[in-house]
């Protein structure tokens, strides 16, 4: 990444110069170093969030898939379905999990969960 001091450096230079022509590149230059700056850190920030985002669907998929296979004799999370009052309850896996998530999250608070 190009430091700041440099750009600024740049458009003194530009200001300071008698030529047009050498200060229009001197300040286009500059202009260009600074969207690229600015595409660099946007690049960035995308790539956190990818990578967090991949975290979450690894968790995701695991609690999904992942934490009915496990030994008798360990304890896992798993997610269970039930109404306000916690007297249904209903076990989710696979698909059963993704479609009450797809349902909630579109806000269809009625739809069952098929067995």
């Amino acid at each position: 990444m190009i430091d700041d001091s440099f750009i600024r450096q740049l458009r003194k230079q530009a200001a300071e110069t008698d030529n047009a022509k050498d200060r229009f590149l001197m300040i286009r230059a500059a202009d260009e170093l600074e969207v690229g700056q600015d595409n660099w850190a946007s690049l960035y920030c995308r790539i956190l969030n990818d990578q967090e985002n991949f975290r979450d669907a690894e968790r995701y998929r695991w609690l999904r898939d992942g934490s009915w296979d496990v030994p008798q004799e360990e304890i896992a999370p798993a997610i269970v379905l039930c109404d306000g009052k916690m007297t249904t309850h209903v076990w989710l896996t696979g698909d059963h999990v993704d479609q009450a998530v797809d349902s909630w999250m579109a806000k269809d608070f009625k739809k069952e969960v098929k067995e």
